[in-house]
């Protein structure tokens, strides 16, 4: 139940067993490069120490809330099949700085999604169905590195000036 590190790397686990929701002292847990489709609630539900947490790499389409998460730092959910954006519910993200969710199907991001993550500084949602990125980004005032590409997006958001941080911005059709 002490468990820090959880690291199950590339394997070909297609189910998280509902026990791992007992270990309340995880801060870093690797379950990237396997066969998940889902991340249940009972698992993460008592997750609160979590800094990062690494799905990239499986067949996600559906993630639990993940707004108790308060210590996560970095949260990789690429090349999955999530449909839209890590559901935050009523919480937040205060010190998540990277967030690397491209090649998935997201199509769009909530309204004041960024709100809940003030310490964001890189970004990824490349390679997704997004028409536009939601008019709150400007409120990542850390934000350096935001990357777009190969999305169908017809506008960028009219704040993007005041993102004073940012220094490599990547829009490519």
């Amino acid at each position: 139940k002490e468990l820090g590190e959880l690291n199950a790397f590339n394997n070909k686990i297609i189910k998280l067993p509902l026990s791992l929701g007992a270990l309340s002292h995880l801060k870093e847990v690797n379950f990237a490069a396997n066969k998940l489709m889902q991340l249940p609630d009972e698992v993460v539900r008592r997750w609160k120490r979590i800094e990062v947490l690494s799905l990239y790499d499986n067949r996600l389409v559906k993630l639990a809330p993940i707004g108790h998460m308060r210590r996560l730092r970095e949260l990789r959910l690429y090349n999955n099949n999530l449909p839209e954006m890590p559901a935050i519910a009523d919480g937040a993200l205060p010190k998540l700085e990277v967030l690397e969710i491209h090649r998935n199907r997201i199509e769009a991001v909530p309204p004041a999604y960024f709100r809940a993550t003030p310490s964001l500084k890189r970004l990824t949602l490349g390679k997704n169905q997004l028409y536009g990125i939601g008019g709150d980004i400007f409120k990542c005032k850390k934000l350096e590195s935001l990357q777009l590409e190969e999305n169908a997006l017809i506008t960028l958001p009219d704040r993007l000036g005041e993102l004073e941080a940012l220094q490599s911005l990547f829009v490519q059709a």
